[in-house]
């Protein structure tokens, strides 16, 4: 449970944090946040999340339950106004051009930017990302970061194995998520990112410490128009850059072809960057190294020196894993 003080802002932020207010004045007090009209009470900030459509009895079930004060989309904004004053409701409205990523970074700091204090590590990719996420908190543990777990299956916030609600969460759920991992105690976490997260800015207003590119193959073509969408949308964790400017580390397959592109794209970007895979002339690569049924064993090059491994996941795809998750955690 996360305390009492996060749970209740006044005027001074949100004057702060949230655009002027295009009908009415700012609330006295914000009780809450939500995009939820089914979690909203007296107090509650309303982010109306939606499309080129919205459904209004979302939004009359968020006045109806008592929301303080409405965000939406400024091109909602003329027929919220003229539903409101229909239902002769009087609630301030503020309005953005961009209701997704606004709903991070506000959702951010409403909890305190709680990314900024933790090291937050990212994985896209086709495949590998559960593997991969798993690993990279398993080195981190042990090299003694107490490290969470946000990822397809589990979820790991320093209390408990508990399952996921989906690849990665909305955005406001996952900043509270973040709240509650610093509440426990923790000082990582090792997250998977989904191209739709990333397409519907759900990790808006969050800082990454390092991000990890795994492959890409063909998928979610129900979703993504195109491959090239597909592509675009991975690799928009590669090329983030956090909200004081600052950008993560970059960790990428360079097995892979679309791993190499990015590669490419980065080259002379300025931020820290590891590849690996099989060839030597990758940052991260192996040394000798036995793949057998029974798992992995052998020695990892890295910048500057040479780790041993051994570990009990088979095939060589796994080896991938490991030298990325190795990455992540240098």
């Amino acid at each position: 449970m996360i305390g009492d003080r996060a749970k209740e802002r006044g005027r001074e932020w949100a004057g702060r944090f949230l655009p002027p207010p295009v009908l009415g004045k700012l609330p006295e007090r914000l009780s809450g946040l939500s995009d939820d009209s089914r979690t909203v009470g007296p107090g509650t900030l309303f982010i109306l999340r939606c499309g080129s459509t919205y459904n209004e009895q979302h939004l009359r079930e968020a006045v109806d339950r008592g929301a303080a004060l409405l965000l939406v989309p400024e091109i909602h904004l003329s027929s919220v106004a003229r539903r409101l004053g229909e239902w002769g409701c009087d609630i301030p409205v503020c309005a953005t051009p961009h209701i997704q990523e606004a709903s991070g970074i506000i959702a951010s700091a409403w909890w305190d930017f709680p990314s900024r204090t933790l090291s937050i590590v990212g994985v896209t990719g086709t495949n590998g990302k559960t593997t991969s996420s798993f690993l990279t908190r398993e080195i981190l543990e042990a090299a003694g970061k107490r490290t969470g777990l946000i990822g397809t299956v589990w979820f790991d916030l320093g209390d408990g194995m508990v399952e996921a609600p989906q690849t990665t969460p909305g955005a406001l759920f996952l900043q509270e998520s973040f709240a509650r991992g610093r509440e426990n105690g923790l000082s990582a976490i090792s997250m998977e990112v989904s191209s739709h997260a990333l397409d519907q800015e759900r990790v808006a207003g969050t800082h990454f410490s390092a991000v990890h590119f795994t492959n890409l193959t063909r998928d979610h073509l129900d979703y993504h128009k195109t491959f090239e969408d597909y592509f675009l949308a991975k690799s928009r964790l590669v090329l983030w850059t956090n909200p004081d400017g600052s950008q993560p580390g970059a960790v990428v397959n360079g097995d892979d072809p679309y791993g190499k592109r990015l590669l490419a794209s980065l080259r002379g970007s300025g931020r820290m960057v590891l590849s690996y895979g099989h060839d030597p002339s990758f940052d991260i690569h192996p040394g000798t190294v036995r793949i057998s049924l029974d798992g992995i064993e052998g020695t990892i090059r890295l910048p500057g020196g040479e780790m041993r491994i051994s570990s009990s996941l088979p095939g060589d795809f796994n080896l991938q894993n490991i030298m990325g998750s190795i990455g992540c955690a240098l």
